[in-house]
């Protein structure tokens, strides 16, 4: 049986079914772990050799940015419900844990990370294979990548900042950290690892994390959900990827790689 029991802050990202999900980790996550340290930098990037302007832009601009319907083969693209994403002000949100686990706790709703002027989101779900066969079970026809892709941007060294605040937070917050929304009972994340990410062609700079928690199932493994920021100049795109079929049964997964190629190829 899947349950809820512990976390409301991942629902805010996910829409349907994955709702039921929210925790993060899978206490067998440390492939591919690495120390946070500095944010990597993308062995293709160029400071100012990318197609979008520098200098921080504004939302509509954003939303000529951001991955679209047929920007991603295999995946159907959508703005976000009204409850999928957190509309209210971080001051009003306890995190509780390591120095700088705000930055994770915007990552994971939705928000942009750091000082934003501007940002936008939306929502990436894998399509499931047509073809006959057997009825799946319910892990199986659940075990797709849902993805948050939020795209924000900001003024003077602001995107450099938020990417920071991130790097710093995966580094601070390893023990874990819980955080409440208004109204909502806590979301606690036991654990946060630093991981390599997936190649983003032409960024600046990335860091990547897994957050685990309880399981999706009563007697299952510890879940995990996966997240990642990457900058782009003066923009800093960041992906949060659940794929409950695989949480509940302890399967790795990532963030999904061809939605981060894809929003990479739309800002150049």
């Amino acid at each position: 049986m899947i349950t809820s029991s512990r976390a409301r802050l991942g629902a805010l990202t996910l829409t349907g079914v994955l709702s039921l999900a929210l925790v993060a980790g899978c206490s067998g996550g440390s492939d591919g772990k690495q120390n946070a340290g500095e944010p990597s930098g993308a062995a293709s990037s160029a400071a100012g050799g990318g197609a979008v302007p520098g200098g921080a832009l504004s939302e509509k601009e954003l939303a000529g940015l951001i991955v679209g319907a047929g920007d991603v083969k295999g995946f159907e693209v959508s703005e976000p419900g009204e409850g999928d994403l957190f509309g209210g002000s971080f001051e009003d949100v306890e995190v509780e844990g390591g120095e700088g686990c705000e930055a994770l706790a915007e990552v994971v709703s939705g928000s942009a990370a750091g000082d934003a002027k501007a940002h936008v989101s939306r929502q990436a779900t894998q399509e499931r294979a047509e073809g006959a066969g057997e009825v799946p079970s319910l892990e199986d026809a659940m075990r797709l990548d849902v993805t948050m892709v939020t795209l924000a941007t900001y003024e003077g060294d602001g995107a450099r900042r938020a990417v920071r605040s991130v790097a710093d937070a995966v580094e601070s917050c390893t023990d874990g950290f819980t955080v409440t929304l208004p109204g909502q009972d806590p979301a606690l994340y036991d654990e946060v690892v630093a991981e390599e990410g997936v190649a983003a062609e032409g960024a600046d700079e990335t860091v990547a994390f897994a957050l685990t928690g309880a399981p999706v199932k009563e007697g299952g493994p510890a879940s995990s959900v996966h997240g990642q920021a990457v900058r782009h100049g003066d923009n800093v795109v960041t992906y949060l990827t659940v794929n409950l079929g695989d949480m509940s049964d302890g399967k790795r997964y990532e963030v999904s790689a061809p939605v981060v190629a894809a929003q990479a190829r739309k800002l150049g």
